[in-house]
């Protein structure tokens, strides 16, 4: 999908694991020395690692272990400071409980320019400086006009809309064909697509 030769023509966040890092360094390494101005460096699957981060606060169902959202705070910090990692592209709930504001007091530490969520909230905001926004659908294993179907369904659902979707296992090409049929329907003529980074400063200077 790097190889792609839509790749760089179009602003995408791309949601790589910093944790890969102890395992294939380089390829991380590579990415950033290869990357476009439309390319960008997300955290994905809950941050650095795949977790349900309800799951680690007290009382922890299974293991009946302490609370280990510092440690997983501490772990974060290390690896999105290591790659220049701000933004968590999607937290995955899972079946974890709704912790209150634990968890996003966690996220605010490690990913102040943004997370996407699933479960957590409605819409979007604002939590101690940190803008978060819902993740509306996850699209994937369809065609590009399906995929613009799908997400047109929630454009001009308010009257300010910022709309957040996580794709997956969609090629840069694959991705511009989808922003090309939103583009021509008429519910999308209006439609700008933006990188993640982009996405959330609007939303933070919209909500100030």
């Amino acid at each position: 999908m790097w190889a792609d030769p839509a790749r760089g023509t179009i602003p995408l966040g791309w949601a790589f694991n910093p944790n890969l890092s102890d395992r294939f360094g380089p390829g991380l390494a590579y990415a950033r020395k290869k990357k476009s101005p439309s390319d960008y460096f997300v955290a994905g699957d809950s941050g650095a690692g795949y977790v349900n981060p309800g799951n680690l606060i007290e009382p922890r169902k299974w293991s009946g272990l302490p609370s280990g959202l510092d440690v997983w705070t501490r772990h974060c910090q290390k690896y999105f400071k290591l790659w220049d990692i701000s933004i968590t592209g999607f937290v995955i709930d899972g079946l974890a409980p709704h912790t209150g504001d634990a968890v996003e007091d966690a996220y605010a530490q490690f990913s102040p320019n943004g997370v996407g969520l699933h479960f957590w909230a409605k819409g979007w905001g604002v939590h101690k400086g940190m803008p978060y926004i819902k993740c509306e659908e996850a699209i994937q294993y369809q065609s590009p006009e399906a995929s613009a179907k799908s997400l047109l369904k929630f454009v001009g659902s308010q009257k300010l809309d910022f709309l957040y979707f996580r794709t997956i296992l969609m090629t840069p090409s694959e991705h511009r064909q989808l922003f090309e049929f939103v583009k021509a329907s008429p519910k999308g003529k209006d439609v700008e697509f933006v990188d993640p980074y982009t996405c959330f400063c609007s939303l933070r200077r919209q909500h100030e």
